[in-house]
């Protein structure tokens, strides 16, 4: 019956994760069969490695948008044309794996939520079932998003776990697949005031508040047109280094605000797909 499969996937582990893995096979099984859309050809193909294109740039240079810097997201691509080439259904099947894994991850975070593992198991199930993620597992180019999930929800159950470090560098990592990772540290500092520890709730939040604003400093660096770094050492070889800080100060500044305020849509915004 219903409830006796109930019980079961709720009080076994294992159960659980092949329950929750097979609602993602089914739910998100069918983008397999589709091609490529919008794009995923401009993604797809910068990931190629052209004469006179080394592959580090085909890897990790920014694509579709130099307002993009989303370096994980970009070498995720080119580690699926090295395997499979132009073909779709690599580049969906790894999308779907993706979704399985922040599945899994979801469910882990609901049990240190919810002490009944029947809850946490249908907020997993939510999770899933979300109408926002057909779209994020069908379309290749949002990569990005099912990265960011994956090891924003990781440091998330890592800084509950107090384990900092592993926090911090799954943090990093959500930050170089999509920069929405940003928010993470607001969301320590309301874990903390919700679960104080003897170490104090600002000692972690102060090493995400660095790792943001290193990430800060190497977008600014790497995305071209937020940052011209040469021109702020030609400033500083020259003797000007209060005009180079300067430049550096309003550049940070500029992806900070690209970061934490919606791009404005008017009548000259393209808009695709």
């Amino acid at each position: 019956s219903l409830a006796s499969l109930g019980a079961f996937l709720s009080h076994s582990d294992t159960g659980a994760g092949v329950g929750l893995m097979a609602c993602v096979a089914a739910l998100y099984g069918w983008p397999l069969w589709f091609g490529f859309a919008n794009d995923d050809f401009a993604w797809v193909q910068g990931a190629r490695v052209l004469p006179g294109v080394s592959w580090w740039h085909a890897a990790f240079a920014p694509a579709a948008s130099p307002l993009f810097f989303r370096p994980l997201a970009r070498f995720s691509i080119f580690m699926n044309y090295l395997l499979f080439g132009s073909n779709p259904v690599g580049y969906h099947l790894t999308n779907v794996i993706l979704e399985g894994v922040n599945a899994l991850l979801v469910w882990q975070l609901a049990r240190m939520v919810f002490p009944d593992p029947l809850s946490s198991l249908w907020v997993a199930l939510v999770f899933v079932v979300h109408a926002s993620l057909p779209v994020a597992v069908s379309w290749v180019c949002a990569r990005g998003d099912l990265l960011c999930v994956a090891f924003y929800v990781a440091a998330v159950l890592a800084h509950g776990a107090q384990r900092t470090a592993v926090a911090s560098a799954y943090f990093a990592l959500a930050l170089l697949s999509k920069e929405t990772a940003a928010t993470f540290p607001v969301v320590a500092i309301a874990v903390g005031w919700m679960r104080p520890t003897a170490g104090g709730w600002w000692r972690a939040p102060c090493a995400y508040i660095a790792v943001l604003l290193a990430y800060l400093g190497l977008r600014a660096v790497a995305t071209p047109n937020l940052a011209p770094p040469l021109k702020a050492f030609d400033l500083v070889i020259h003797g000007e280094p209060g005009k180079a800080a300067q430049l550096v100060g309003s550049t940070l500044a500029q992806a900070a605000r690209c970061l934490l305020t919606p791009l404005p849509l008017g009548d000259q915004t393209a808009l695709v797909g």
